[in-house]
């Protein structure tokens, strides 16, 4: 009989590589007490001279995180799968949903605060009964007729109509059109003579 084949040698582990703050932003926070959670795997880099690189992983440092303004934007690059296996000890630490909403709020667009319609002022509902497609709809879901009340008659819509232009507007007008028609008498005046 052939002798009994040798189990295959497990491959060793990859060593995990350690990750380290190189900057101080409230973008990090809550820093960790100890070391920061190690990656299995990384993507070897470079960072461009204008990124502020705020994380470095293994013993050659590649920027892990970094952010950067490009154009009217903000961007921010993390260089290693945090979905897959090589970040899981990154995602079981209990500040990272903290941390990966810092990231994300970091590079979202500032947006302008506007004022918020008033709607005390003149509140009006159109129309002010169901119509009768959502009445329909209602009794589809609710399987039993409806009751239906009477809706009081609906006042005439009231429409305020405002005129963006200004009084004085049509006059100017007038006035330009006269002046052309002025002009293109005397070029033709000119010519005749």
């Amino acid at each position: 009989e052939p002798p009994a084949a040798e189990p295959e040698p497990r491959p060793e582990p990859p060593a995990r590589l350690q990750v380290r703050a190189v900057a101080r932003s409230p973008v990090l926070e809550p820093v960790p007490v100890g070391d920061w959670p190690t990656l299995a795997a990384a993507v070897p880099t470079t960072a461009p001279l204008d990124a502020q690189v705020l994380l470095v992983a293994g013993e050659q440092g590649w920027p892990l995180l970094c952010f950067g303004n490009r154009g009217l934007g903000r961007v921010g690059a993390f260089a290693a799968d945090l979905c897959g296996d090589a970040g899981a000890e990154f995602r079981r630490d209990p500040e990272f949903p903290a941390r990966l909403a810092l990231w994300v709020q970091d590079v979202l667009r500032a947006e302008p605060v506007f004022e918020p319609a008033v709607l005390a002022l003149a509140p009006r509902v159109e129309p002010r009964a169901p119509t009768p497609a959502e009445i329909a709809a209602l009794e589809g879901l609710g399987g039993a007729a409806m009751q239906r009340e009477a809706a009081p008659p609906s006042p005439a819509i009231a429409r305020e109509v405002r005129s963006l232009v200004p009084e004085w507007a049509f006059g100017a007008l007038a006035l330009v059109v006269l002046l052309a028609l002025a002009e293109r008498f005397a070029v033709l005046r000119g010519k005749l003579v």
